[in-house]
């Protein structure tokens, strides 16, 4: 008996090739859902299909990059397409640069307890709030915010195939752009 019944449901599992996703598309398949599974590693996900149906359900591989808009477009028509609907969206798949995320969490924590407050506590400091309240637009907040996760990420990666003078330059070079960027004044509004 398991701890509760999804038979007749049906589940589209993203990451579902292997660790916590494949436990999950298991678990689910084992509760009674039918399951579209979705990963890039065909091989993982001919495996979590198998166990899928060692459980009696119905399991259809779709492999994808769902960190690409289309292919995730995609990926839920196929497992409409396949399943007729879907009940549960298990969104598990990895693949996101989470660096300024992650920084911007860092600073919260740091931020709150040298104030005395709880970790937890809200406040408008995060980044995102900072580059607004100097008058950036939402659209130039978030585009900022990308640029400088896509350089920490894209230059960590760069930086540990190469690390001749050029490298260091052209990371220096970004550092400095996207600092300007960010530290400029933006223009005045004008009224509406």
């Amino acid at each position: 008996m398991t701890p509760f019944d999804l038979t007749g449901k049906k589940a589209f599992v993203t990451g579902a090739s292997r660790g916590i996703g494949q436990a999950i598309a298991v678990a689910l398949a084992h509760a009674g859902a039918d399951v579209a599974l979705v990963a890039r590693s065909e091989d993982g996900l001919a495996a979590t299909a198998k166990q899928a149906a060692e459980a009696g359900r119905e399991a259809f591989v779709i492999p994808a990059d769902v960190t690409r808009q289309e292919a995730a477009e995609a990926a839920v028509a196929a497992a409409i397409d396949r399943l007729g609907h879907v009940d549960i969206v298990v969104n598990n798949a990895g693949g996101s640069n989470f660096a300024v995320p992650f920084l911007d969490l860092l600073l919260a924590v740091v931020r709150r307890t040298r104030a005395g407050r709880s970790p937890f506590a809200p406040d408008k400091m995060h980044l995102h709030h900072r580059l607004l309240e100097i008058g950036n637009s939402h659209t130039k907040a978030v585009l900022l915010m990308w640029f400088w996760a896509a350089l920490l990420g894209f230059g960590g990666v760069a930086a540990s195939f190469s690390s001749g003078p050029v490298m260091v330059l052209a990371i220096v070079a970004g550092l400095a752009l996207l600092s300007l960027l960010t530290l400029r004044s933006p223009r005045p509004r004008s009224p509406l």
